[in-house]
């Protein structure tokens, strides 16, 4: 679901149903991750995968910014903008 500002629109079930941790820097920079390595990155127009290249799960998402985004659960990641 997005917040429009006046409603909840529904987008597109791209990711499944084991998505467990959101979060985002603005419009344009939202992360989602979850079961099975899952990283999903939403650019403000649609979702890209970002391949994890590990299979274990990710419970949560957080950043202090775009460019330092960490992804925890049985491993932890960290993006740093490259």
């Amino acid at each position: 679901m997005h917040w429009s500002g006046a409603t909840w629109d529904t987008l597109a079930d791209t990711m499944g149903p084991y998505v467990y941790g959101l979060w985002g820097s603005s419009a344009n920079d939202v992360w989602a991750v979850g079961q099975f390595g899952l990283i999903e990155h939403w650019d403000g127009s649609g979702w890209s995968t970002v391949p994890s290249g590990k299979s274990e799960n990710l419970k949560a998402v957080w950043g202090s910014s775009a460019n330092d985004v960490w992804a925890v659960g049985d491993v932890v990641f960290h993006w740093s903008g490259k």
